[in-house]
């Protein structure tokens, strides 16, 4: 699935201007796993310095990382 930026941006403008709705790193999250953004990984150990997995502690454990914008580096 190839991420879908806009369609995202269209659901998170969509839902903060329902006055009922309050978006959270959750809902935030989500979304982005939905439109293809970002993806789980199943890890075994710390990604590296900048990974959040790490802070767990708990191995295995499930990375989300970013499906766009990727380089060699990342």
């Amino acid at each position: 699935m190839d991420p879908d930026l806009k369609g995202f941006a269209d659901e998170v403008l969509n839902l903060l201007y329902d006055n009922t709705f309050e978006l959270d790193a959750f809902d935030i999250q989500s979304l982005g796993l939905k439109h293809g953004l970002i993806e789980t990984v199943k890890v075994d150990e710390s990604c590296g310095d900048n990974c959040t997995c790490g802070e767990w502690g708990e191995f295995p454990a499930m990375c989300y990382r970013k499906t766009y914008g990727k380089t060699k580096e990342n």
